[in-house]
């Protein structure tokens, strides 16, 4: 579908429609931060926010998230609880458009996570261009995530008088066909669209200081390396990078069972690998006791083994962790060291 103009006057109508049996989650200010929220008022939406406490993608892989209904003692009772309702993620950055192609990827391997192939489903992602640098701590440029080519139903890059929308999937073609409210774009804004994306791209700084297409072998350098000591020295091991990370999926499994032993749930909750006992078996061995070793564990699942398994980077540089962490941790002083820049 060609590109199709939403003019400022209609946005309500525009949300309001992606709203149609869906639940609308998008971007509302709390407080002096950001975080997706269910709305019921388009205007609660603010598109105008730099980054999110948490990423969008989780909406999509949930906490406690429910896997398995049952009957205490009948495991033939077994069964997946209610299907999730559609959700419309709305005002999602191109960097987080890019975490849940990650997220996509590597949760439809076999064997793939059900529970969140079923919501992503019944999700359609309705991505905003942001037009500058989200903050100090972004590397989005340096890892040619400041735009997204894919991975959208519909894209909205904002103009003065309203905004260019430029679908990504069939679903998009869909929903934009049934819009009468759109309009084609008239040449000045076409025009004005084609300077705006120069714009955004002149906003941006490369913060890395070398090639990153060498940063999972000079990683692999870099295990006997002292690196590794001095930032595992200063990590609390509180988890903060991995509960805001986009591409961070590790989980652990509880049972709940009610107070008369009769009826149970299965229920997925989220897990950080940079706790202290995350590595720790059955058999009571931990086997990442050190601090030193979770951080290159971390950084090593990003930037080496998903690159190996799938060619593309856990990281989108939306430099979350680098803001949350409480010791002051910064991938992009990690990366720069690592490639001696």
């Amino acid at each position: 579908m060609p590109l199709r103009m939403l003019a400022n006057e209609h946005l309500t109508e525009f949300l309001t429609a992606l709203s149609d049996h869906r639940q609308l989650i998008g971007p509302v200010q709390e407080g002096s931060t950001h975080n997706f929220r269910p709305v019921s008022d388009p205007s609660e939406l603010d598109f105008s926010y730099t980054m999110t406490v948490l990423p969008p993608s989780k909406w999509i892989y949930r906490n406690q998230e429910p896997l398995l209904d049952f009957q205490v003692g009948d495991p033939s009772s077994a069964r997946m609880p209610a299907v999730a309702e559609p959700i419309a993620l709305v005002g999602v950055h191109p960097c987080d458009i890019h975490a849940i192609r990650v997220m996509d990827e590597t949760l439809s391997d076999t064997p793939a996570d059900t529970a969140y192939m079923e919501r992503r489903r019944r999700t359609i992602i309705v991505g905003y261009q942001c037009q500058t640098p989200c903050g100090e701590h972004a590397f989005c440029f340096d890892k040619g995530t400041h735009v997204a080519q894919i991975g959208f139903d519909i894209m909205m890059s904002q103009l003065e008088n309203g905004c260019i929308l430029e679908s990504g999937s069939d679903q998009g073609d869909e929903l934009m066909g049934e819009m009468e409210f759109l309009r084609n774009p008239t040449f000045q804004e076409r025009q004005a669209l084609a300077h705006t994306r120069e714009n955004t791209v002149r906003q941006h700084k490369n913060r890395i200081n070398g090639d990153l297409a060498k940063l999972a072998p000079a990683l692999r350098d870099s295990i006997d390396g002292l690196l590794w000591e001095v930032v595992g020295r200063k990590c609390f091991s509180c988890g903060s990078c991995n509960i805001v990370c986009p591409t961070c999926y590790c989980f652990e499994v509880v049972d709940e069972v009610d107070c008369l032993l009769q009826e149970g749930r299965r229920i997925r909750i989220w897990d950080a690998c940079q706790a202290r006992n995350f590595a720790v078996v059955a058999s009571g061995e931990n086997f990442r006791p050190y601090s030193p070793e979770r951080n290159m564990h971390r950084i090593f699942k990003k930037e080496v083994y998903v690159y190996d398994k799938y060619e593309m980077s856990a990281c989108v540089g939306c430099g979350r962790c680098n803001r949350a962490c409480i010791a002051n941790i910064n991938l992009i002083e990690i990366y720069n060291q690592v490639l001696g820049g």
